[in-house]
C-alpha cells in the first residue's frame, strides 16, 4: 500500500495498513492501489494482510477471519477489473502477461509482537507451555487455513527472520497435506513462497546461515512440493536451487521511530531502484550460465521481482519498463 497517497495515519496501529479493510473507504483505497500497480506492470499483487494478526486490537478470530477473506476478495475484484479492461489489448497480448495473480500475504510471528524482533529473529513473548517450534505452526496455522479456502494463486509467508519458523511453516503444511478432509485440489492449488528477512548477504536475521537454511529446506522439503519459491536478499547460487527465487526489496529509505516517519530522499528513486534489481537478475542469470556448468536446470532459473515497503507503482513502471527490454535483448540475440 502506498500509504502517503491514501493517508498519513492507519487507524490501528497494530495492524498497520490491514486497518484498511475495516472501512469501505479503506477497501476502495486497496482496490484503488492494486489498481494502479497493475496498470504499472505488476504481473502479482500481494494481500493487504500482512499484519493481520489474531489477538490484534481485541479483535474477536472471526473479524480477523472476515478481514482475510475480505483482502483476497479484493485483490480478486482487481484482477477482473483489469484482466476485463485489457481483454483486447494487444500490447497485454504481446507480452504474454495478460495474466495477473493474486498472492496471499502472511506476516512473521514478529510483525503481530511490534517489538522489533522481526529484526533480530529471537522471539521473546511465545508460549511456554509447548515448544517453540509448535507455538509457531499455531500461529500460522489457521490464516493460512483461511486463506486458502479463498483459492488465491499463492501464499506467501513473507519477512521470515528466523530457522525455527521456517520449520514450523513447513510442519504444518506436511500436516495438513496428511489430513483426510481437505479436499487435495485445495493444498496443491497454490503456490507457497517464503521470504526471508536477513541481516547481510550471508545470514537471517537469527545469525542462521543461509546455506544452513536452504540445506534444511531440502532436507525437510526435498523435492520442493511444500516450498516453491523462496526469497532472500542475497545469496550463493553455488547450494543447488530447486525452486524459484523471489526478490522484492524496499525503496531503502530509513524510518525515523521517534517522529514515525520515513526520511525524506533516503531511499532509491524509481530509475535507480529498477537499475539495481536489473544487476542483480544479469547477475544471476551470468552465474548462472557461467558458474554451473551449463546444467539446463539452471540456464532458465524462474525469478519473481518486484519491491515492497515504500516502493510504487512508478517503481514498479520502471522496473517493468527494464525487464521487458532486457527479456527483448535476450530474444534476439
Amino acid at each position: 500500500i502506498n500509504a502517503d497517497a491514501i493517508s498519513p495515519v492507519f487507524s490501528h496501529r497494530e495492524l498497520w495498513s490491514s486497518s484498511l479493510l475495516l472501512t469501505p473507504d479503506g477497501q476502495d483505497a486497496i482496490i484503488s492501489c492494486h489498481d494502479d500497480f497493475f496498470e504499472a506492470g505488476s504481473d502479482v499483487a500481494s494481500t493487504v494482510t500482512y499484519q493481520c494478526h489474531y489477538g490484534a486490537c481485541e479483535f474477536s478470530d472471526e473479524k480477523v477471519d472476515r478481514m482475510l477473506r475480505d483482502g483476497v476478495k479484493l485483490a480478486k475484484a482487481s484482477v477482473e477489473k483489469f484482466s476485463t479492461k485489457h481483454e483486447r489489448d494487444e500490447e497485454k497480448i504481446i507480452r504474454k502477461c495478460s495474466d495477473r495473480f493474486v498472492a496471499a500475504s502472511i506476516g512473521c510471528y514478529g510483525a503481530s509482537l511490534a517489538d522489533g524482533s522481526e529484526y533480530d529473529g529471537k522471539y521473546r513473548t511465545i508460549h511456554t507451555e509447548i515448544s517453540q517450534l509448535d507455538s509457531l505452526e499455531q500461529f500460522h496455522e489457521r490464516k493460512t487455513r483461511v486463506l486458502l479456502a479463498q483459492y488465491p494463486d499463492s501464499i506467501a509467508y513473507e519477512t521470515i527472520p528466523c530457522l525455527v519458523e521456517c520449520e514450523a511453516i513447513l510442519s504444518l503444511w506436511k500436516r495438513m497435506k496428511k489430513e483426510s478432509n481437505l479436499p487435495s485440489e485445495l493444498l496443491q492449488y497454490p503456490m507457497v513462497w517464503m521470504s526471508f528477512a536477513c541481516r547481510d548477504g550471508a545470514h537471517l536475521n537469527d545469525e542462521t546461515k543461509l546455506t544452513t537454511l536452504l540445506k534444511r529446506l531440502d532436507e525437510l522439503d526435498p523435492d520442493a512440493s511444500i516450498i516453491h519459491g523462496i526469497g532472500v536478499n542475497c545469496c550463493s547460487f553455488a547450494h543447488k536451487i530447486r525452486r524459484v527465487c523471489i526478490f522484492y526489496p524496499n525503496s531503502g529509505e530509513s524510518w525515523d521511530a521517534a517522529s514515525e516517519k520515513w526520511v525524506e530522499g533516503s531511499g532509491a528513486d524509481s530509475a535507480c531502484f529498477a537499475d539495481m534489481i536489473m544487476k542483480l537478475i544479469m547477475d544471476v542469470d551470468n552465474l548462472c550460465e557461467n558458474s554451473l556448468k551449463g546444467n539446463l536446470a539452471f540456464r532458465n532459473l524462474p525469478m519473481v521481482v518486484g519491491g515492497c515497503c515504500r516502493t510504487t507503482p512508478a517503481t514498479i513502471s520502471a522496473l517493468r519498463n527494464a525487464v521487458d527490454s532486457y527479456l527483448i535483448s535476450h530474444r534476439q540475440e
